[in-house]
């Protein structure tokens, strides 16, 4: 009698030892839907156009209402399309999990990027208590002209402007090119390389609101 007893009690403790790795396991691989990866900027920009470095710089933050929490790993995916990117495809990098509190001034390290090519990233993190959140909202960025093959068009100009004088007005020069648009048209982009300031204008409207 006292040896079942014995047997049982063991067979109990190992029982709930097993449930407790289970429970354990489970929770550092439970998602932590108390934590937000939020604000994914590339060059310190939310969705940039025109970001002219081969290897940009990454930032997120975390936004919580729970008190002390830390990242303690993270994983980006970069994709070179939005579709892939949801079934979590990270054709040009995925970091893998990478165990650093590091949020800000991550550098790029996928596949070369071309000029013009747009992509698609998101990030999770994993916190002090090894709770995966959920993947951010997906970000993008684009590249500019990488190349000095790329700038194709004709540089244009006006000469030398005569040197102003005090009260004198001196406006800026205005350039102008018509052209029609023949396909229907998903997307256009304008490059622009001058030195000093410009303002664009399609149309008569302005395209931006800065300088």
């Amino acid at each position: 009698m006292k040896d079942y007893n014995i047997s049982s009690a063991v067979k109990n403790i190992k029982s709930s030892l097993l449930l407790m790795i289970i429970l354990l396991t489970f929770h550092s691989c439970s998602t932590n839907d108390n934590v937000e990866v939020v604000d994914l900027q590339c060059e310190y920009l939310e969705n940039p156009l025109g970001i002219d470095i081969t290897a940009p710089r990454l930032s997120w933050q975390l936004k919580t209402e729970k008190n002390n929490v830390s990242q303690k790993a993270y994983q980006i995916l970069v994709s070179s399309d939005a579709s892939k990117l949801k079934s979590n495809n990270g054709d040009l990098w995925d970091t893998d999990t990478v165990f650093s509190d590091q949020s800000t001034q991550i550098n790029y390290d996928g596949i070369e990027l071309k000029s013009r090519q747009k992509v698609f990233w998101k990030v999770r993190i994993w916190d002090e208590v090894k709770e995966a959140s959920e993947w951010s909202e997906i970000s993008s960025w684009e590249m500019a002209l990488l190349n000095e093959s790329d700038w194709k068009a004709k540089w244009i100009g006006k000469g030398e402007l005569p040197n102003g004088k005090f009260g004198q007005k001196n406006p800026t020069s205005y350039f102008r090119k018509e052209f029609v648009v023949k396909n229907d048209l998903k997307n256009a982009r304008v490059y622009i390389s001058g030195i000093g300031y410009y303002e664009l204008y399609i149309n008569g409207k302005k395209v931006d609101d800065h300088v």
